[in-house]
């Protein structure tokens, strides 16, 4: 039996415009506005900040500094918005979630990566008492970490699980990073680009589910 045909959701231009009209207005007002970051210029080049309901990709060669990067745009979030509420979701498929932690820290106390390992010589207890302060303002922040590799559905289908359920209901917008998406399951017998085209493909799916749901999302991709 042929299954019925059921043509994609349309839009005519009156709604369109109504709906394009009402952003507007809610820009204008500053109900809605961009999240700024800590680089001017990229909040220059941008509508004042990175808007809502995008995706950014971040790409680069591998040891460019891709995730760091990355990471001092999210922190800029928590720095330069307080009036907004949010919460991310890092897809840590690179490098151990702690070691996250361990790059703001680093970034906020301003000692080095081999001070606080204690590479040369052991880290003093009165730096290490300080530094507790800086652990102390980070486990406040309203980050989760998703450490296990998925495919490009497992990875759209958490998205918009944890939008419904964590953030939908106090109307906090929904932050994610992925790092890195080479390394994003794929499929049996599927190819990296296959693979690459289906996440991106989702993640837009993703984005437009839950803008027309009233929510809002931010996505890097790196």
């Amino acid at each position: 039996m042929q299954e019925s045909f059921k043509p994609l959701k349309k839009k005519n231009s009156k709604v369109v415009a109504a709906e394009n009209r009402e952003y507007v207005r809610q820009r204008k007002n500053g109900e809605i506005t961009s999240m700024k970051t800590k680089f001017s210029k990229l909040n220059n080049c941008l509508l004042g900040g990175i808007e809502l309901n995008t995706i950014t990709c971040i790409a680069a060669m591998s040891g460019a500094g891709k995730s760091t990067l990355s990471k001092c745009i999210r922190d800029s979030f928590t720095e330069f918005n307080e009036e907004q509420k949010f919460k991310q979701y890092i897809f840590n498929f690179e490098m151990i979630s702690h070691q996250q932690i361990a790059r703001s820290i680093i970034t906020e106390s301003e000692i080095t990566m081999k001070e606080l390992y204690s590479v040369n010589e052991p880290l003093s207890d009165k730096t290490y008492d300080v530094l507790g302060r800086y652990y102390e303002k980070l486990s406040e922040r309203d980050i989760d970490f998703i450490d296990v590799a998925g495919n490009a559905k497992m990875i759209c289908n958490s998205i918009l699980h944890y939008w419904k359920t964590e953030c939908k209901q106090d109307n906090k917008t929904l932050i994610y990073e992925i790092d890195h998406v080479k390394l994003v399951k794929n499929r049996e017998g599927q190819k990296e680009r296959e693979m690459i085209e289906d996440l991106m493909i989702g993640l837009v799916d993703v984005k437009k589910k839950i803008q027309e749901a009233g929510g809002n999302t931010i996505g890097i991709v790196l």
